[in-house]
């Protein structure tokens, strides 16, 4: 009874058009994109540093996964706010899902929030670990775009207004960049890294 009475002239004007959306497709993609990207970090494993401690890194990343999947798990429960292609009168839209519980936890985008959480991370923690890298910045655009390209789905598919892309993109952006400056890691330099050769993670609080 409630989606009945739902019209897309209730919904503002930024987020509107995302109640014409619906696409399977798209939907699929956008979970390859996130977990391709919930996937990626690990490739930090394999550089000349992470190599020397896989399971620090490793940890890390779990952290943001947690971080991030907790508050926007929260947040959709708390707000429970309808997603788009309830409005939508498809026919290619089954009742199962128009009228299911995951219907009501639109905002913010979990998906988009987990991809910017992974991306950001790895962005962040390769910047850290090579900072007079030149490919810093390529690997930031790679990055952002795969963020991004999966928030974008998102919204193709209609599971998702723009305002929730959004705000899920802010939260994995904070969680990715969040973590690993409480985990400093530095670059391997013998002279005047006393571990010789371990890779430093450390915690420091500055007042």
């Amino acid at each position: 009874e409630e989606a009945q009475i739902l019209s897309s002239s209730d919904v503002n004007v930024l987020d509107r058009s995302a109640t014409e959306r619906f696409s399977p497709q798209a939907a699929k993609l956008s979970d390859i994109f996130m977990y391709s990207s919930m996937v990626s970090p690990l490739s930090l494993t394999l550089t000349e540093t992470g190599s020397k401690q896989p399971l620090k890194v490793t940890t890390m990343h779990v952290e943001t996964l947690l971080l991030n999947g907790g508050v926007t798990y929260l947040l959709k429960n708390i707000f429970r706010r309808t997603r788009p292609f309830v409005y939508n009168d498809d026919a290619r839209i089954p009742n199962s899902l128009r009228y299911s519980r995951t219907a009501r936890r639109s905002f913010p985008s979990g998906h988009t929030s987990t991809a910017f959480a992974s991306m950001v991370f790895l962005a962040t923690v390769y910047g850290k670990m090579y900072p007079d890298s030149n490919s810093k910045n390529l690997v930031w655009a790679g990055c952002l775009a795969t963020a991004g390209l999966t928030g974008y789905l998102r919204y193709a598919a209609g599971y998702h207004f723009p305002s929730d892309i959004l705000a899920g993109a802010a939260l994995g952006a904070f969680a990715g960049w969040l973590v690993p400056q409480l985990h400093e890691i530095e670059e391997d330099n013998p002279g005047t890294n006393p571990s010789k050769g371990a890779l430093a993670i450390g915690f420091s609080v500055n007042f």
